[in-house]
């Protein structure tokens, strides 16, 4: 692995919630460029320093990062904004072992988090991958990682914004799994 981005992960696991947070969007950053390079770089230069606008990864050091990143977002000693960087970036690549980690980070931290926060990541994307070519394993991790229980407490403990959108979502979960 490249040494700056090595030395992005020493500072994610590093003490500090502001050197987490900060390597945890610079990660997200250089993940998102290398999936999706825009033509306007303006933005990923006023967040990434040189060294890692220099980088241009190959899709298996993309890949390598990516898994790494997925082993480390539920590690006690990052902070919850750093965590949720990571989910954020994590969010944006199809792949199911992404969406897992997303789904273990949702499942074991929903106590901490915001309902809407919750509903919205749930929202965003669980429908894509129902949809894609790997529902019934996508399926197979809706249950284990019990998001139907999420979602009843959603619909119980959320507010009364929420009670309408979590029916449809559970609809929408239960329609796309039954075309199996």
């Amino acid at each position: 692995m490249n040494s700056a981005v090595s030395t992005l992960f020493q500072r994610l696991e590093a003490p500090g919630e502001d050197s987490q947070k900060e390597a945890a969007v610079e990660l997200a950053m250089l993940i998102e460029r290398s999936r999706s390079p825009a033509p306007d770089d303006s933005v990923h230069r006023l967040i990434l320093p040189e060294d890692l606008l220099q980088l241009n990864l190959s899709n298996e050091e993309a890949d390598e990062i990516v898994e790494r990143i997925c082993s480390k977002v539920l590690l006690e000693r990052l902070s919850q904004n750093a965590k949720i960087s990571l989910i954020s970036a994590l969010g944006k690549i199809p792949r199911l072992n992404c969406f897992e980690a997303i789904l273990r980070f949702l499942t074991k931290q929903f106590e901490l988090l915001d309902d809407e926060g919750v509903y919205a990541v749930l929202v965003s994307i669980v429908p894509a991958h129902l949809a894609g070519d790997e529902r019934d394993r996508v399926i197979g991790l809706l249950k284990e990682h019990r998001v139907e229980s999420v979602l009843d407490r959603l619909a119980q403990r959320g507010s009364d914004r929420l009670v309408d959108p979590v029916r449809r979502l559970r609809q929408q979960i239960h329609k796309l799994s039954s075309h199996t």
